[in-house]
């Protein structure tokens, strides 16, 4: 069993957790189902992590699309692999990442960006913009944002007394900077959503009878 190590060793305020009599084992970092938790509560190794294995799937599938004759279906099944193998590779539970900042949504966007250019053969200094406009596609940092209030819906639905739902409660009773409730609200604003909890749960209900 693990224990995070204390952030501040000198505070003597953190517990001595114990399994089953033993005391748990203290640790810096874990990786929980594919996720890297640091004890600081940073994203920074984490985004890393996604961004290592996202360039080896761009490696991959270039290398599939090159040793394949796709002939005029060639760039459709390029975008194709970008949803479902370069997009669902690095934002697999990206939706429900606390304190993500700017700069790691950047980092994850700068893969994409990388394999858009590699698929359409773009000069670097072709706009990223431009990848995305011709392609149709939305860029990673909009799909973070929808993916984002998607698992809002999730929570609002949730029974009250859930933890998932405790702790999202906790957070906008409590408001901390960078925190989920807070990034929440930056999408809500982005999209121009004007809805609270309940009127979301209200309009789910509405389309179930």
């Amino acid at each position: 069993m693990l224990q995070f190590t204390c952030w501040a060793q000198q505070n003597h305020s953190c517990p001595i957790l114990l399994a089953q009599d033993e005391k748990m084992k203290e640790v810096i970092e874990v990786t929980y189902l594919g996720n890297i938790i640091s004890n600081d509560g940073s994203n920074d190794k984490n985004i890393q992590d996604r961004w290592n294995k996202g360039m080896g799937i761009i490696s991959s599938v270039i290398s599939l699309l090159k040793h394949i004759s796709l002939g005029k279906h060639y760039f459709k099944m390029g975008l194709l692999f970008r949803e479902s193998n370069v997009i669902n590779g690095i934002l697999t539970c990206v939706e429900v990442l606390n304190g993500l900042t700017e700069q790691q949504v950047k980092k994850l966007q700068n893969v994409d960006e990388i394999y858009m250019r590699k698929l359409l053969s773009a000069h670097s200094k072709v706009a990223k913009e431009a990848l995305f406009i011709e392609t149709g596609k939305i860029p990673i940092n909009i799909v973070i944002k929808m993916r984002r209030l998607m698992y809002w819906w999730h929570i609002v639905n949730k029974d009250n007394t859930s933890m998932l739902h405790n702790v999202y409660s906790a957070q906008k009773s409590f408001p901390v900077r960078g925190d989920w409730s807070n990034l929440l609200d930056k999408d809500k604003k982005d999209f121009d959503i004007d809805c609270d909890d309940n009127q979301l749960k209200l309009k789910y209900k509405s389309k179930q009878t």
